[in-house]
């Protein structure tokens, strides 16, 4: 009888699926498309995916690198109300703000310096868009040419804070610092190789030219020798011409 039915609605355009089938299936229902400059940004949100995989209400640890003023520490807060989040923002004016904007929460925790290979200072050229600051040095230099003021930020590694906070497991890595990923992930070897980060989420472009982001078949590689498989692409952003221009992967622990 069964069978037949399927066959009947099949006939008709439709299928016939159990229950259970929607429970694995991502609801993408705020995804909208937005322009701007030359850009077409296309929001669907990675936290869908890991509310199928992580209970609402579990106390888990998140690392928000370049946070800029929060926005996606807030967004993670409502997603993971008993999540404790550390945001890490280097530039001071930037820090300020975000400060300003997490204080009513407390299980958000801020810290003024930067992540990369070693712990040490460094020297960063400003865009007047603090969303575009980097350590990176090839847009740090595009940064100097336009006039954009520096200053010398703090920068630590993810490897010694980890030690230093006895930090046991990273549920979710969030990282956006513009091109300056694989220095961050460098700095966290340590934890990379004991596997204690469970999902990591990194700004990706597809253009070898494209300095601003990250080589997404370098991280790929970079991710593949600690045993972390690629799991989607999010908010990606086109050029006008239909190519991708840069997104944000996830990955998590194969197996």
């Amino acid at each position: 009888m069964k069978s037949t039915l399927k066959f009947l609605f099949g006939k008709l355009g439709y299928r016939i699926v159990e229950n259970s089938y929607f429970k694995n299936l991502v609801h993408i229902n705020n995804v909208y498309n937005f322009v701007n400059y030359d850009i077409i940004i296309n929001n669907t949100d990675f936290n869908h995916i890991l509310k199928r995989r992580i209970a609402k209400d579990e106390s888990i640890c998140c690392f928000d690198i370049g946070a800029n003023i929060g926005q996606t520490a807030k967004k993670m807060s409502s997603y993971f109300p008993s999540a404790t989040i550390y945001c890490f923002e280097p530039v001071p004016h930037t820090y300020q703000l975000l400060t300003e904007n997490v204080k009513d929460d407390q299980r958000i925790k801020v810290f003024n310096y930067a992540f990369g290979t070693e712990k040490n200072e460094m020297e960063i050229f400003l865009f007047p868009n603090s969303q575009w600051n980097s350590l990176s040095a090839p847009v740090s230099e595009r940064a100097k040419k336009t006039g954009g003021p520096s200053q010398t930020v703090g920068v630590d590694t993810i490897d010694n804070f980890v030690k230093q906070h006895n930090i046991k497991k990273i549920d979710i890595l969030k990282s956006d610092t513009e091109g300056y990923e694989l220095e961050v992930l460098k700095g966290a070897r340590d934890c990379l190789q004991n596997q204690i980060i469970e999902y990591l989420y990194l700004e990706v472009g597809f253009s070898e030219k494209d300095t601003q982001h990250t080589y997404f078949p370098t991280v790929i590689e970079e991710m593949a020798k600690y045993g972390y498989g690629f799991a989607g692409l999010f908010e990606k952003s086109y050029t006008k011409n239909d190519l991708l221009l840069y997104a944000n992967a996830l990955f998590m622990k194969q197996g």
